[in-house]
């Protein structure tokens, strides 16, 4: 393994998953803080004080386009100069939610980031190198998995409350049907539409974000006679809860 040199970068990820790219790329050569604590819906969350206070310290901030990554950083991160990364441009994916939930996407945000750390500390590039290939290797493993996993589906079409998995959706083939797409309303018309779709197909179990499980997904889960399976996206287990995701979504014709 390459020598690194000793100064600490100081980075700030706005959500957990994210964290998993600095320990893997960056190893002993960087730090990091979250800014989306746990059990915390990313989508409506709001930053304190003390949250906004410790972006201030940031080398660098890396994101992935989150409604306060625009209302709330923006003034910070300029007064402070501090260099930032918002992941779904440099990988092709403008305001593609959710990009972190695709084993094929984290290759691609893996990359984009050793060449952003390797940007900050060019010294430390082959330390970076050696451990975005060690990434890299692991991200293939998952992504194999969750091929094999997926392709034992009797049919190609799941249903969830929020569109979380049009990603995985889009690399494996299969057809995510949800109930709210990027955040738009919907009424009892969509309602009664998928609740038509999922009884024709069989569906037996409807995924939901932790935060999401309300009264409209069991509502419908109930009519169609399945059951809610909560997933939290945010997790800090990235590979086994890309594995666990897979998983859950396979299991969409099981009782």
């Amino acid at each position: 393994m390459p020598d690194f040199k000793a100064r600490k970068l100081n980075i700030t990820v706005s959500i957990q998953p994210l964290a998993y790219f600095i320990e893997g790329i960056a190893g002993d050569t960087a730090s990091y803080d979250v800014l989306v604590p746990k059990n915390k819906n990313a989508e409506t969350f709001e930053p304190n004080f003390s949250t906004m206070e410790s972006l201030q310290n940031a080398d660098l901030f890396i994101g992935v386009d989150m409604p306060f990554e625009k209302v709330w950083l923006p003034r910070v991160i300029h007064n402070n100069n501090i260099k930032t990364l918002i992941l779904d441009t440099p990988i092709g994916l403008k305001d593609m939610p959710h990009i972190w939930l695709s084993a094929k996407n984290a290759k691609r945000i893996a990359y984009v980031i050793y060449r952003q750390l390797s940007e900050l500390e060019p010294s430390n590039e082959p330390y970076f190198k050696y451990r975005l290939a060690l990434v890299l290797g692991r991200l293939d493993i998952v992504d194999k998995k969750m091929a094999k996993v997926l392709s034992t589906m009797p049919k190609k079409s799941f249903v969830t409350y929020h569109s979380s998995f049009n990603n995985i959706a889009d690399d494996y083939g299969l057809n995510e049907i949800s109930l709210q797409t990027h955040g738009k309303s919907y009424g009892i018309s969509k309602i009664m539409k998928i609740s038509k779709e999922a009884k024709a197909l069989g569906i037996k179990r409807v995924l939901a974000e932790l935060e999401d499980a309300n009264t409209d997904i069991k509502a419908l889960a109930k009519d169609i006679g399945a059951k809610v399976v909560t997933i939290d996206p945010l997790s800090s287990d990235y590979e086994n809860n890309l594995l666990h995701i897979a998983t859950e979504i396979s299991k969409s014709y099981q009782p």
